[in-house]
């Protein structure tokens, strides 16, 4: 049992490594966001009332994570397990980024959903399911996770709120698909790797961005997808052990990682709620470790955290890691040279053009920079291949230069 000093101790612990984000303020993405907010941000009145409420967010999961982690072992396991939720660097994006109050909302009412359901209030469960699925369609992975924690009677006796649950999140699904969301084979070839990638970073936090780059050799996503496989196989063949705790953690990333593609092929936040259960994992295989092996490891993660809190108080900052970390990308290339000077801006967007020619986005990033810097002449000669890349008959130099018209329109969204 994780006693209720020790669940504070872990929600003081998060609340602490993740308080310097309240000070952040919004970067240009998040601003498109509150131009036209949805539902899920009416209340947002400015940068610290949008932080806070993440961070409420993220305390609240924390609190309901640790009901869950009781079905650990041991107390041990359990206390190490939520304690490691709480300040894991993975949190880090999902706190700092108003894009993923969707998932980050839904992991929450998972995971409340969750608990009702292993109390046995069956209905109250499904109702936190639905607004889940309602929250972000990624909750279409709920059904299957309440199933698997379920014992042979409660499947039967909860065929028909599972049912209803089951046809919702299948709709979720199919509304996505007709908004922002489309199926693509290649999308699914590379998730192996981006699953790969998550769960390397849970076990070693290095490598941390905002947009990293997982595209290789398509041998190399087959690789990963088979290691995946075995992956799966092993832990089904498991008779004791985190064996339900890492199927879940598949169940959870399943929705993000098929052929349902989301705009960026990595993203840490969609492992909101999976992260749950690869903590519980990681509690019931490090519940033997000694307290002096323990005791560095925690100040060490929790270093990283600061770090990456440090590094998202800043949109540049952010950009330029991500450069860094996948230098031939052109969209962390493309961010960063709205942020800088037209001249480094310049060498930034060239530096990127070779990776995509054909993107009409990047040629207006460079029409905008050779206007910030002076050369008007340029800034025409890309506007006007912006505008033949993006399928457009070419406006007047008075609509090209003042944004308006179908295509600018167009180009604006993009952005």
């Amino acid at each position: 049992m994780v006693t209720p000093r020790f669940r504070w101790f872990a929600i003081g612990c998060g609340a602490a490594v993740f308080s310097g984000l309240l000070s952040a303020p919004y970067h240009s993405q998040e601003l498109v966001l509150l131009a036209e907010p949805g539902w899920l941000y009416r209340l947002d009145s400015g940068a610290p009332v949008s932080r806070a409420v993440h961070l409420a967010l993220h305390l609240a999961a924390v609190w309901l994570a640790a009901g869950l982690l009781e079905k650990l072992p041991s107390p041990r396991a359990a206390r190490i397990a939520l304690l490691l939720y709480a300040i894991h660097p993975l949190q880090t994006q999902a706190l700092a980024s108003l894009e993923a109050r969707p998932l980050l909302t839904a992991a929450v009412l998972s995971l409340l959903a969750l608990r009702l359901w292993l109390q046995g209030r069956t209905w109250f469960a499904v109702s936190c399911g639905l607004l889940a699925v309602l929250a972000d369609w990624s909750a279409a992975a709920l059904p299957g996770l309440l199933w698997l924690w379920s014992g042979v009677e409660q499947r039967r006796d909860s065929a028909a709120p599972l049912g209803v649950l089951t046809g919702v999140a299948f709709a979720a699904v199919i509304k996505a698909l007709g908004e922002s969301v489309t199926l693509s084979l290649d999308y699914l070839l590379w998730q192996g790797l981006a699953v790969l990638r998550t769960t390397g970073i849970f076990t070693a936090p290095i490598g941390l961005s905002a947009d990293p780059g997982v595209r290789g050799e398509p041998l190399l996503a087959l690789t990963a997808w088979a290691v995946i496989g075995l992956a799966a196989f092993l832990t089904a063949a498991l008779r004791s052990g985190p064996r339900r705790w890492l199927a879940s953690a598949l169940i959870a990333l399943a929705p993000t990682c098929s052929v349902f593609a989301t705009p960026q092929l990595a993203w840490e936040p969609r492992a909101a709620l999976a992260l749950v259960f690869l903590c519980g994992a990681a509690g019931w295989l490090l519940a033997g470790t000694e307290l002096r092996l323990l005791a560095p490891a925690a100040a060490l993660f929790a270093l990283v955290t600061a770090v990456q809190v440090q590094t998202w108080r800043s949109e540049r900052s952010v950009w330029l890691e991500a450069a860094r970390l996948a230098p031939g990308k052109p969209e962390p290339l493309r961010r960063l040279a709205r942020l800088v000077d037209p001249a480094y801006a310049l060498e930034l967007l060239e530096q990127a053009r070779p990776q995509a020619p054909d993107d009409p986005v990047l040629a207006l990033d460079l029409a905008e920079a050779f206007a910030r810097a002076g050369r008007p002449a340029m800034a025409e000669i890309e506007m006007a291949r912006a505008w033949r890349l993006a399928g457009c008959a070419q406006a007047s130099g008075t609509a090209s230069r003042e944004g308006t018209g179908p295509c600018a329109t167009s180009a604006a969204r993009s952005r």
